[in-house]
């Protein structure tokens, strides 16, 4: 039986185009150099090198970042994931791919315009590579307004998309003013917590773990309820240990 060379069933597929793959869209713009307020109310510092530092040690083979809702901590689910980093003056970009079509559909609704990048410190020990930056996701935001100014709005169909980020700091040191308000604030979670143990709500070895936690809430992050009240989340933990039976 006569069979066509390889190389002719593959000029016939090249000739053909591909179908458009939904669960893929970019690049969007994620974040860009400059100096921001972060999720802390503190102003941080990125430069062109810090993006460029981003891009490169990106591994989406191992260590894929995934398209996430919001900040959450662990259990959200995964709408997508970042399919790869570059840099483009100085702002970084991302390409998405797997994208839930649920949430593809939101997105083109209007109802995640703006997105927020979450990133590895080189000093944490979740980092799967220490000592380095790395991105840990990319946040679609609702209601929330992004720290980064100065981007448009994600869109997945007409056209490629921008999104805004969220900074961090990784290359400026703090500020005087900077560093003292850190160490008072620092103080005053001490306080708290050794309330707590004189209270008898907490054993003096979990100290250091409660206080790490506590300065890890951010001050602009809040606990919202079903009766529409809210309050700042470092205030609810602290009044959820102060519930806690004397031990």
């Amino acid at each position: 039986m006569f069979r066509r060379p390889s190389s002719f069933a593959a000029a016939i597929a090249a000739a053909v185009p591909a179908t458009p793959d939904p669960a893929a869209f970019g690049p969007i713009e994620i974040f860009r150099a400059g100096s921001f307020a972060d999720m802390t109310g503190t102003t941080q510092t990125i430069r062109p090198e810090n993006l460029t530092e981003i891009a490169g040690n990106y591994d989406p083979e191992n260590h894929p970042a995934p398209v996430v809702i919001g900040h959450p901590e662990t259990d959200a689910p995964a709408f997508g994931w970042v399919d790869q980093l570059y840099v483009e003056g100085d702002v970084l970009k991302a390409m998405i791919k797997d994208a839930a079509p649920e949430f593809v559909d939101m997105v083109k609704a209007g109802r995640y315009k703006r997105v927020s990048i979450s990133l590895f410190l080189p000093a944490s020990t979740a980092n799967p590579m220490p000592g380095e930056l790395y991105i840990r996701h990319v946040g679609f935001l609702g209601a929330q307004a992004p720290a980064v100014p100065g981007l448009k709005p994600v869109k997945f169909a007409g056209g490629p998309g921008s999104c805004f980020a969220m900074a961090q700091d990784f290359a400026a040191p703090l500020s005087p003013e900077q560093a003292e308000l850190a160490a008072l604030r620092r103080e005053k979670t001490e306080r708290r917590v050794e309330d707590l143990i004189r209270q008898g709500r907490v054993l003096p070895r979990f100290k250091d773990e409660i206080m790490s936690f506590a300065d890890s809430l951010g001050s602009g992050d809040t606990v919202s309820f079903a009766d529409g009240s809210a309050m700042p989340t470092r205030d609810w933990f602290f009044d959820y240990l102060s519930k806690q039976p004397v031990l």
